[in-house]
């Protein structure tokens, strides 16, 4: 092939048996870099740019994927939505008398996900972002969330790693706590009363031994599960957008406690 061109990148959409797309005809997106096409569950992106080999437009897809990815399931619940590659096809912009020649590159499937429960079917695909990013910090956090997620045991340490994960920037200053809400745009009550349901309640999913005669309530661990999504969420948002400046995410945002 004397001059190749990525078409596109075609990708199979993978869920649990929690859930079931059920989406006629074609929906089509654009974002920044890449328009998107999804038929019969299977996605097909479409870069704007010039890559001449598969791994370079993988490479340039990633954050997109994973975005999209990590947005959608923490909008539902982890699984809903999985993003498998399948392949690619090239083109050669200098081909031998005869024609364009298209080449599918056969990419690998695995086997995802586990056991049945409550079939939710949906009759539209969830959107992309337009603006996208990924970082070991994010992958870091929802990785956290999910762990909860499949062991809510779990729901205290997690929630804790995410409040220390993004304070981590100010460690060791003072008032480091107020310096991370003004960085994320969490109002400070929302980072210490996450910080005082980690350390001073559980009962015998108590992160700290202080909170062994307190266990939460329903409404704690609701609301526990709801702060780590905002906050991963905001992390995800800057991430993408560094300079934007979000609405804060205060206590109104989130469940009632009381």
């Amino acid at each position: 092939m004397r001059n190749p061109k990525i078409e596109y990148l075609r990708y199979k959409i993978t869920h649990d048996e929690t859930v079931k797309y059920d989406v006629e005809g074609e929906t089509r997106f654009e974002v920044k870099d890449w328009q998107i096409r999804i038929k019969d569950g299977e996605v097909f992106l479409e870069p704007e740019e010039y890559f001449r080999s598969e791994r370079e437009a993988l490479e340039a897809v990633e954050p997109l994927v994973r975005h999209w990815e990590i947005s959608v399931q923490l909008g539902a619940q982890p699984r809903v939505f999985k993003l498998e590659y399948l392949d690619c096809q090239i083109i050669d912009l200098e081909p031998e008398p005869g024609g364009i020649v298209m080449y599918a590159q056969p990419g690998r499937m695995k086997i995802v996900w586990g056991q049945p429960s409550i079939l939710i079917t949906r009759i539209q695909y969830p959107a992309p972002p337009f603006r996208y990013a990924t970082s070991p910090e994010l992958e870091a956090m929802f990785a956290r969330y999910v762990d909860a997620c499949d062991n809510p045991r779990l729901i205290a340490p997690c929630a804790f790693f995410c409040l220390t994960f993004l304070e981590r920037d100010f460690e060791g200053k003072k008032n480091k706590r107020r310096k991370t809400g003004e960085k994320y745009a969490i109002h400070l009550d929302v980072l210490s009363q996450m910080g005082q349901l980690t350390s001073t309640k559980g009962a015998d999913i108590a992160r700290k031994a202080e909170g062994w005669d307190e266990p939460y309530t329903i409404r704690e661990q609701q609301w526990l599960f709801a702060a780590m999504k905002k906050m991963i969420e905001r992390k995800a948002t800057l991430d993408a957008e560094p300079e934007n400046t979000p609405n804060m995410i205060t206590m109104d945002d989130l469940p009632v406690l009381d």
